[in-house]
């Protein structure tokens, strides 16, 4: 679930991780075209879309998620990536995360990679802050187990179908991307009182960009907009991407090693 709430630190980092799980309810997506006019309201089915490409993916057998979000006030800016490759046919996935966080004359740093094969999962966590040295730590762990966080190589189940189903979409015609070609649909208004924008104080300036590609599959989402809450201001930008389907590959990292004999 995405939230735009309370502790915006702890809510909005790479929280639409998979907004990605997004496609069309029978292939392609649902829109009021007539054919000869690109601009029209689309009818989108957050719920459908989600499990069609779910499908498309699992089907397709591996895939690459790259996520990208950045809060930023007055005096702080936070900023956080993602990347997460699968091979579900090998049952194995590689996630790297990154976060980068400046708070006045405060800053820290962290980057953590998780490596997960069947029921194992391997961590290597580094972090570099403003009150103490620098330090990596390795870990290994049943998958089953929390403690790591696994990356999911059975299913393609990342739930954000609410981020569709908050906003209205107008389709805008047609793109390319990662060499494919895309509709493109940009947000014409949002819901207020939706479960995307849950408890998030003041929002405004809010837009979104949707990409479809031909066989009904999200490969981007975008969405970006202002936050007022407990008086401060923040800007707030979120996008993931979704490609390599079918063809991406998943390999043990060069740490393996030390985090298997931790």
């Amino acid at each position: 679930m995405v939230n735009w709430s309370s502790n915006a630190n702890r809510t909005l980092p790479l929280l639409l991780v998979v907004l990605v799980a997004l496609a069309g309810c029978s292939g392609a997506p649902a829109d009021a075209s007539d054919g000869e006019n690109d601009s029209s309201v689309a009818a989108l089915d957050g719920g459908a879309l989600a499990n069609e490409t779910a499908t498309a993916v699992e089907k397709a057998g591996s895939y690459t998620i790259e996520s990208r979000s950045q809060l930023a006030s007055n005096d702080s800016i936070e900023l956080r990536t993602q990347t997460v490759r699968v091979d579900v046919d090998a049952a194995t996935g590689f996630r790297r995360s990154t976060s980068n966080t400046s708070r006045g004359t405060d800053w820290l740093n962290t980057t953590e990679a998780v490596y997960t094969e069947g029921a194992m999962s391997y961590e290597k966590e580094v972090r570099n802050d403003t009150f103490r040295e620098n330090y990596t730590d390795y870990t290994a762990t049943e998958s089953q187990r929390p403690s790591i966080g696994a990356v999911e190589v059975s299913t393609f189940d990342h739930g954000f179908a609410s981020a569709v189903d908050s906003f209205t979409w107008e389709r805008t015609g047609e793109t390319t991307f990662d060499g494919d070609t895309v509709v493109r649909y940009e947000s014409t208004g949002f819901d207020r009182d939706g479960e995307f924008l849950s408890g998030a104080g003041t929002v405004s300036n809010v837009s979104g960009t949707l990409l479809v590609d031909e066989s009904g599959v999200i490969r981007r989402i975008a969405v970006s907009g202002t936050l007022v809450q407990d008086g401060t201001e923040r800007t707030v930008s979120l996008s993931t991407t979704l490609t390599d389907i079918g063809s991406t590959t998943v390999e043990q990292p060069a740490w393996f090693s030390k985090a298997a004999e931790s």
